[in-house]
């Protein structure tokens, strides 16, 4: 029973390992003028279930899902049944965005993959572990626009476009220190 447990652990780390290695997430693919600034538009760091409840991650845990806001919550299922469970999360996101000026107005819809997260025990009931690839800012846009020239009476036609982002790869632990002081990390 303890090595089919080890090669299921085993199996599906490299599993994920191989879906991490070949994800390209976009977590937007709505076009966005304002992702033209700095590095884009940052994503935040919550799953469907934190997202659904306006962010808020920092008090909850779950015995089925990934709390990757606050990894200290990792250990909230070490005194289940389901200690020994690996959990698995993937997440799309749509969007659609209406952007008006005095002039016109333009919609913008898309759909990516957002996140794949797993996460798995590493000692039952004191050590709990998360790895993910999620993207960590996204830019896309495509900007049309005119500028004067000084001193020549004309203006240019200006075109930006740009798409992209920079994705994060990260891995998280929660460890159990007593029965009710759990402490974790990300990195």
């Amino acid at each position: 029973m303890l090595f089919k447990n080890i090669m299921i652990k085993r199996i599906s780390f490299v599993a994920c390992l191989l879906t991490f290695f070949t994800f390209s997430g976009k977590g937007q693919d709505a076009a966005s003028p304002f992702s033209s600034f700095g590095i884009g538009n940052i994503d935040g760091m919550g799953l469907i279930q934190n997202e659904s409840m306006g962010g808020l991650g920092i008090g909850t845990g779950s015995y089925w899902n990934i709390n990757n806001i606050n990894p200290s919550m990792l250990m909230y299922s070490k005194n289940t049944i389901f200690g020994e469970l690996t959990v698995f999360q993937t997440g799309i996101m749509s969007e659609s965005r209406t952007i008006r000026s005095e002039q016109s107005s333009e919609i913008s819809k898309g759909a990516g993959l957002s996140y794949l997260i797993t996460g798995f025990p590493i000692i039952k009931n004191k050590w709990f572990a998360v790895m993910g690839m999620r993207p960590f800012a996204v830019s896309n846009y495509n900007l049309n626009y005119t500028t004067p020239i000084p001193g020549s009476g004309t203006e240019a036609y200006i075109k930006e476009i740009g798409s992209g982002g920079i994705n994060q790869l990260f891995v998280s632990q929660g460890f159990s220190l007593s029965k009710n002081i759990n402490v974790g990390l990300t990195s």
